[in-house]
């Protein structure tokens, strides 16, 4: 009896770790990849969200004033301060609180799941609503609305508005200087449109990210994703909404002006920006003092600048006109071959955007060596290991092309020739491979997963 108490408790204990590690992945309908999923993971993991009963989250539904309110609300603390102060307070405050309330907006009642959060809008002056005496909590929240109660719930702050400006424009202006939005890919601000749970859960996360850490504004680069591109020698992040082209020896990262319908990428608008990297073999072998300098007397007039003693020595040339701007970046790599970078964008309305986008992605780029594993020539590394299989003298040589290996067992006793073998696993390759050691220097075999039972 006393026994199956135990095994009682583990299970419980077990399954209350469940529970609670189970977390974003919960949510049937997101995935890693989607734009808001930092956001909402970061959001539920504080216990702002917790999605609907069906498993999902629903980050691209529309999200209803209420609703917004609520997340706004709670994700500031404002509402648990505000039932603190409520709870010390008497029945004829909360009454009268009430009553002004329900005269000041003719549609809400008493009964509303969100009165509570009303009332707490109003009463720390987060909200007015409409000159009908209205709240509209079924309306569609709108991204100046959004603004306004966020950055006021939150304790910034914003300037007061002037006389040429729209009510609304301190607050967007301070969002965008803290990087909590983007220009929309029209180059313009669009605070009349309406808010998807994604885009709420993504203002909010990006708000509380800076408070909770201190910063003066969000890096807009925290969440981008990862392109590993070992056969170049680099590795950088880029912008969640930027197209990725893959060629042989280069890739392009395109801003594409949708606006107005741009085919390729090279054909730039005032809306569109792309980064072009080419690798180059060096085949002549110069070094880096002479690329530089040959590169100073054929192309520089005055717009270009040097540096020998960074980790990367890089040479950049700066060209613009009245419409466009225009960069090349050549970096001299720790293996002697040669990374151009050719960026360019047009000079619209998105160009300080433009700007620091590609900054970030510069800033973000690193190099990376040679037969290292990653995604872009996992399939070719692969490949080449298993063509080394019981060839002599080509086993150190095939462990070589994975950098993340571990000797998960060893055979002392090996196959019969009396020489150990060795189990190795690449989680990134997801693969094991059975080593002979020398004299034989041998790859006997690969599989797939991590075994040593074959």
């Amino acid at each position: 009896m006393k026994k199956f108490k135990k095994i009682l408790c583990v299970l419980i204990f077990l399954l209350l770790i469940a529970v609670q590690t189970s977390s974003i992945f919960a949510f049937t309908d997101l995935t890693e990849n989607h734009q808001n999923y930092s956001a909402i993971k970061y959001l539920e993991e504080k216990g702002i969200i917790q999605g609907y009963e069906d498993g999902t989250v629903k980050p691209d539904k529309a999200i209803n004033r209420a609703e917004a309110l609520k997340v706004i609300l709670e994700s500031s603390n404002a509402y648990n301060a505000q039932l603190t102060t409520e709870n010390q307070s008497n029945n004829t405050t909360f009454e009268s609180n009430i009553s002004t309330l329900n005269s000041q907006f003719l549609d809400l009642s008493e009964s509303d799941w969100f009165y509570e959060y009303v009332q707490t809008a109003v009463d720390q002056n987060l909200i007015q609503g409409y000159p009908d005496k209205t709240f509209k909590p079924e309306n569609t929240i709108s991204l100046a609305e959004a603004l306004k109660i966020s950055l006021l719930a939150f304790e910034f702050s914003v300037t007061e508005k002037t006389e040429n400006q729209q009510w609304y424009e301190p607050y967007t202006n301070f969002a965008l200087e803290k990087n909590f939005i983007l220009l929309q890919i029209d180059g313009l601000l669009h605070p009349e449109k309406e808010l998807t749970r994604g885009d709420l859960f993504e203002i909010i996360y990006r708000i509380a990210y800076i408070k909770e850490n201190n910063l003066e504004n969000f890096d807009i680069s925290l969440n981008w994703p990862k392109l590993e591109m070992a056969k170049l020698n680099f590795q950088l992040k880029y912008p969640n909404d930027w197209t990725l082209i893959e060629k042989t020896n280069e890739i392009i990262i395109w801003q594409k002006d949708t606006t107005n319908s741009q085919i390729y990428y090279q054909n730039l608008s005032q809306l569109s920006a792309y980064l072009k990297i080419v690798l180059i073999e060096n085949e002549e072998n110069l070094t880096k003092e002479k690329l530089f300098g040959d590169l100073e007397k054929i192309y520089c007039t005055n717009n270009c600048k040097q540096d020998l003693n960074t980790e990367i020595p890089n040479l950049i040339r700066t060209f613009e006109n009245n419409d466009t701007y225009s960069q090349e970046q050549y970096l001299y790599l720790p293996n002697n071959k040669i990374l151009i970078l050719f960026i360019e964008f047009g000079k619209g309305s998105l160009q300080n955007q433009f700007l620091e986008e590609i900054n970030k992605i510069i800033a973000s780029l690193t190099y990376v060596k040679e037969g290292t594993v990653d995604s872009s020539n996992l399939d070719e590394i692969i490949s080449k290991a298993n063509q080394n299989i019981q060839i002599d003298g080509k086993g150190q040589e095939t462990l070589n092309l994975f950098s993340d290996l571990i000797i998960i067992e060893t055979d002392p006793i090996g196959v019969g020739a009396g020489v150990p073998v060795d189990y190795y696993y690449s989680k990134q390759a997801n693969i094991t491979l059975k080593y002979l050691r020398s004299p034989y220097d041998t790859i006997l075999d690969i599989e797939t997963g991590q075994t040593s039972n074959f």
